[in-house]
């Protein structure tokens, strides 16, 4: 039977391997990601939580000072809460034994100042080090004009990363506006972002544009693919450094993608789920 929270260790069996199941520490304030340290420790990144360090005997560290901060605003819509600044994805530098770096995606919100009743966010990129339970040497690696900053709530923010093997690093970016904006390259929703892995843009990039002549708010230098709903998984090949995201679709619609260059992957216009009236769309 499913268990939310395994109480022992044993063997799982399926019908093409056997895994076993081991308890390390429960959390509590909604984990989003982890990467696991060569010594052994493992990062967490938990929405609201912010950035920990659980050891190999399962202890959890206080929470890592200095990362940015984690504002968490319930806003009550409809019977459903929402929450306005999140901590996202945590990725470790491919050379990370060498420089130490350590990326954080998180919902960087804008109180008041974005055009909003309420605050709006966004997703954001930096890394950093961690040095005696301190976040230290922040650089903003992505982010994107306020103009772009919005109340739909972090559920869809996606900001997960991936480094590739060849120096650079991927953002899935989800659909935190209307589903219309997906298609604008000048836009960052429903896009997968990708910069060289100190915030660099390459200018292979698919659809790369010069800042002289692009708008000021345009992220379209950055994006790599478009047409995604929420990217809630972004991975490489560990060989090849191939990009695949899973991504959450409406009934039925969920994906797995090769994500290639320039491509379009059709949300809204495409995609085998329905809708919540279960209407098929596209």
């Amino acid at each position: 039977s499913y268990q939310m929270a395994p109480t022992d260790d044993r063997v799982v069996e399926t019908m093409h391997h056997d895994f076993r199941l081991e308890r390390v520490t429960p959390l509590t304030s909604r984990p989003y990601s982890f990467a696991p340290l060569p010594n052994g420790d493992i990062i967490i990144a938990e929405k609201i939580g912010g950035l920990s360090i659980v050891d190999r005997d399962g202890n959890q560290s206080a929470p890592i000072r200095g990362t940015p901060q984690i504002r968490d605003m319930a806003l009550g819509f409809g019977g459903g809460w929402f929450t306005l600044g999140s901590l996202l994805d945590v990725e470790l530098h491919p050379q990370f034994d060498e420089n130490g770096w350590i990326y954080l995606s998180h919902a960087d919100r804008c109180d008041w100042l974005c055009g909003w009743v309420v605050p709006g966010t966004m997703v954001r990129v930096v890394r950093g080090r961690i040095e005696q339970g301190e976040w230290v040497d922040e650089e903003v690696v992505w982010s994107v004009h306020t103009d772009h900053y919005t109340p739909v709530p972090d559920a869809v923010a996606a900001g997960r990363l991936a480094f590739d093997g060849r120096g650079y690093l991927y953002v899935s970016v989800g659909g935190k506006n209307t589903y219309g904006k997906l298609h604008d390259l000048n836009t960052p929703y429903g896009k997968i972002h990708r910069v060289h892995d100190d915030g660099r843009v390459p200018r292979d990039n698919p659809f790369w544009v010069d800042e002289k002549d692009r708008p000021e708010t345009s992220t379209i230098h950055t994006v790599w693919s478009y047409g995604h709903r929420t990217g809630q998984g972004l991975d490489a090949h560990p060989s090849t450094g191939d990009i695949w995201n899973t991504e959450m679709g409406p009934r039925g619609g969920d994906e797995i993608n090769l994500i290639l260059s320039g491509r379009n992957y059709g949300w809204p216009l495409y995609t085998n789920g329905l809708d919540g009236s279960v209407a098929k769309i596209g």
